[in-house]
């Protein structure tokens, strides 16, 4: 079986060399149109109400994989007690290791 198949090998070297080639460079070639994606799997409905204003957030203010944003929506903000509640969480944040930066009102 063995010499069988060596012979086989060296009478169509030519054929089987050609064959090599020719998947090696059709490999070679879809391996070029690989893309990478960092978009999550779609976990949830894209016709979901939080998953389209998420993707109106992004949209808006951009997406970075190194940033985090927190907002509040309060009528209350700028009353007193709030307000430094508020602050106090800014200075918490910034004292935090590896935060570079607290952007805030």
């Amino acid at each position: 079986m063995w010499q069988r198949l060596g012979r086989f090998i060296l009478q169509y070297r030519i054929a089987l060399l050609t064959v090599l080639f020719v998947l090696s460079a059709g490999m070679t070639y879809l391996a070029t149109k690989v893309k990478l994606s960092y978009e999550f799997a779609k976990a949830i409905p894209t016709d979901n109400p939080k998953y389209q204003q998420y993707q109106r957030f992004r949209q808006t203010f951009g997406d970075d994989g190194n940033m985090l944003v927190v907002g509040i929506q309060s009528n209350q903000l700028f009353e007193s007690k709030t307000f430094n509640a508020y602050a106090q969480l800014h200075r918490q944040l910034r004292a935090v290791s590896d935060v570079e930066d607290v952007l805030s009102v």
